[in-house]
């Protein structure tokens, strides 16, 4: 029966956190689709919700995704930090992507 359980709560467990790691993924790009969805959540009594095997979530379309190159670099945590401010961003990657449009969109 414990196996049985584990296994059942290990499937659920799955799709949560497949959600969680997507809500991750997102800080590192221009999109806000699922910090919105969760940001429009009311809190509800366990209680009250109806039985579900399954945890799903609105999906975003994703177009056609151009083939892209990793471009990886170190810096000063300081500095980081100063340049995630002055874009106004919350991760490291997208001061370098910020960094790299600056210079782009000025010398291309």
């Amino acid at each position: 029966m414990y196996q049985y359980a584990k296994g059942e709560m290990v499937a659920a467990l799955r799709q949560v956190v497949d959600f969680l790691n997507a809500l991750d993924a997102e800080m590192d790009t221009d999109s806000d689709h699922l910090e919105t969805l969760v940001k429009k959540a009311s809190p509800a009594k366990l209680s009250i919700l109806p039985l579900s095997r399954s945890f799903t979530y609105p999906a975003q379309t994703v177009g056609v995704v151009p083939k892209t190159v990793k471009v990886q670099f170190d810096r000063a945590l300081e500095d980081v930090e100063w340049a995630k401010e002055y874009f106004g961003v919350k991760t490291a990657r997208r001061v370098g992507e910020l960094c790299f449009e600056y210079v782009w969109e000025r010398e291309h």
